[in-house]
């Protein structure tokens, strides 16, 4: 994440994920599952394949590679899914089924699949919501699961009475599943198992798997709380689930972690912040939570070690926001108040960033008041920070030190191979590793302008795998940029930016 300009702003660095889960928004939880024992694997509903209507045909020439595919959600007169070839020439458009609820993080990341619900679970009298599987190759759909048990929705009332609480009524329990069951879906990183929310045993819903080559699931946790979101550790040995009683203002989350091939959860946070999955992985089993609070904004950074249950706290006061460098286990925050809820006039702190060593905890203060924080990960520069007021940038070492570093960049992004990084601003400007300038490209496009509190809704950059150019997506479409060929040219103009969607890489190999 990036600051903002005074007031700081919060910058969303992109990460390219080749077998993403993200896992991706989470609420609250009940008791602990620690020492549960899973219960056996139960067969699968089977439906009838379906198939799914022919594409509309389009200007754009089909597919012309194997892969990597950019994907994304357009909305015409039909929710459809595209993916793109990696030079923004050829394509597939993919209808979803009518009336489906998904999401890009459901596409698994081997580009096979794309998970969706169906159904309600509103309707009281004909509650009927499925989780099912979309075909990518042959547009074929298949039912993974029923989620409702079988009396539904009466089963909250059971619940309720089970846990002698006033203030957990039938109906508070119902808005709790109702407001994370079509959230929870995640894809292993290799894309052979799904892991998802269900309430088929019991009172509440639970962690499953569904295993998509023997089509088996198998239930993974029990608990009085809603599962509000699932994720997997980057090496897919751990799941990551959230959970919570109620829903509603200044909520937090109860958050455990489960082995794929083991039977007991850990308990591992009972008061998360977090709203969606971990995407910030230190490690194959570490990731960063935080604490939130209308008003006073995130405080209590921490590490969490999903194998252990080990909470490591690395900042407890207020903070504006943090960037991490997972290669060198380094991070650099922008804290407000040294503890929480300390005013910052009453505490010692120093104004500015400050880099933590995530192993040893040591905290350097880097003494410059610079407002936008950016991952680098390039060298000796892996941190950039940048006053939004001069321009002027200073580059962060490992040990804390700082050089000056290129003024007057914007929305700054690195290449995956690390040898050249780019700035979009009023133009698009490619550096090299030495920091020196290699093009200076005009940008087809008009920048974001600033909303009605001065903020700007930056372009979102996602890079090629091999580093060979971007694209850029903006309000008014999609962008590709041959940084070899020194070309930008449009691919999309429908407004893919405002539908709050994200980008993944499919089909890498």
């Amino acid at each position: 994440m990036s600051l903002p300009a005074k007031p700081l702003l919060l910058l969303t660095a992109l990460l390219l994920l080749a077998g993403c889960s993200t896992p991706a928004t989470p609420p609250p939880t009940a008791g602990p599952l620690s020492g549960s024992a899973t219960p056996e694997p139960t067969a699968t509903p089977t439906a009838a394949p379906t198939e799914l209507p022919t594409a509309a045909s389009t200007a754009a020439p089909p597919l012309r590679t194997t892969g990597p595919y950019l994907a994304y959600f357009r909305q015409l007169d039909e929710q459809q899914l595209v993916l793109l070839d990696a030079d923004g020439m050829g394509r597939k458009v993919i209808p979803v089924p009518p009336a489906a609820t998904t999401d890009i993080h459901f596409l698994s990341p081997d580009g096979k699949w794309l998970a969706y619900y169906l159904g309600s679970a509103s309707d009281a009298q004909a509650s009927d919501l499925t989780l099912n599987l979309l075909d990518l190759q042959s547009g074929e759909t298949q039912l993974v699961s029923k989620l409702l048990s079988k009396d539904y929705p009466d089963n909250f009332v059971r619940a309720a009475k089970d846990l002698h609480d006033p203030n957990l009524t039938a109906e508070r329990l119902q808005d709790a599943f109702l407001n994370g069951i079509t959230r929870s879906a995640a894809w292993s990183p290799d894309g052979h198992t799904l892991a998802f929310a269900g309430q088929m045993d019991g009172p509440s819903s639970d962690l499953y798997v569904y295993d998509v080559e023997t089509k088996a699931i198998q239930r993974k946790s029990s608990g009085a709380g809603e599962v509000q979101w699932v994720g997997w550790s980057p090496d897919g040995k751990w799941i990551v689930y959230a959970s919570v009683l109620t829903v509603g203002e200044g909520m937090t989350f109860d958050i455990y972690s489960t082995p794929m091939t083991g039977t007991a959860s850990k308990d591992l946070i009972a008061s998360s912040g977090a709203y969606s999955a971990p995407a910030l992985w230190v490690d194959n089993h570490q990731f960063l939570d935080h604490e939130s609070a209308n008003g006073p904004g995130d405080y209590r950074l921490r590490l969490v070690d999903v194998a252990t249950g080990k909470i490591t706290r690395l900042w407890d006061g207020i903070f504006q926001g943090f960037e991490v460098d997972a290669q060198k286990g380094l991070l650099v925050i922008y804290p407000l108040t040294k503890n929480f809820p300390d005013d910052s006039n009453t505490t010692d702190l120093i104004p500015g960033p400050y880099l933590i060593d995530l192993k040893s905890g040591r905290q350097t203060s880097l003494d410059q008041s610079y407002a936008t924080i950016y991952a680098f990960d390039m060298g000796d520069h892996r941190f950039l920070l940048q006053d939004s007021d001069t321009g002027n940038t200073y580059f962060v070492s490992p040990n804390g030190a700082l050089t000056p570093g290129v003024p007057d960049v914007q929305n700054v992004s690195v290449a995956p191979d690390q040898q050249h990084w780019v700035s979009t601003g009023d133009r698009l400007k490619v550096f090299g590793a030495d920091d020196t300038l290699i093009d200076s490209l005009d940008l087809p496009f008009d920048m974001p302008a600033p909303d009605a509190f001065g903020q700007t809704n930056n372009p979102v950059v996602v890079w090629k795998p091999d580093s060979s150019g971007l694209f850029i997506s903006v309000d008014n479409g999609l962008y590709v940029v041959d940084l070899l060929g020194k070309r930008i040219d449009q691919v999309e103009t429908d407004d893919i930016a405002n539908q709050g969607l994200a980008f993944i890489w499919v089909g890498r190999k």
